[in-house]
């Protein structure tokens, strides 16, 4: 499992380098980088994939950002 976790951060680094940052979220979720994560998120607001970025948040052990987003904005 360990190298499965690291494989999906290598591919969600090059996903989030190529501007995909909702497919990177989606392969960093898993992995429960918390960095990653919410580095992840903040892009996902920004291209108003709300519910992926309280996901990311949720997964990055920040309950309180994912509760905010799902109640103001998803």
């Amino acid at each position: 499992k360990a190298g499965d976790t690291e494989r999906l951060a290598k591919l969600g680094d090059l996903f989030f380098s190529e501007g995909k940052f909702e497919l990177a979220a989606l392969c960093y979720i898993p992995t429960k980088d918390k960095e990653r994560l919410n580095k992840a998120a903040v892009k996902c607001i920004e291209l108003k994939s709300y519910r992926l970025a309280a996901k990311a948040y949720e997964s990055a052990d920040n309950p309180q950002m994912s509760d905010f987003i799902r109640q103001n904005f998803a």
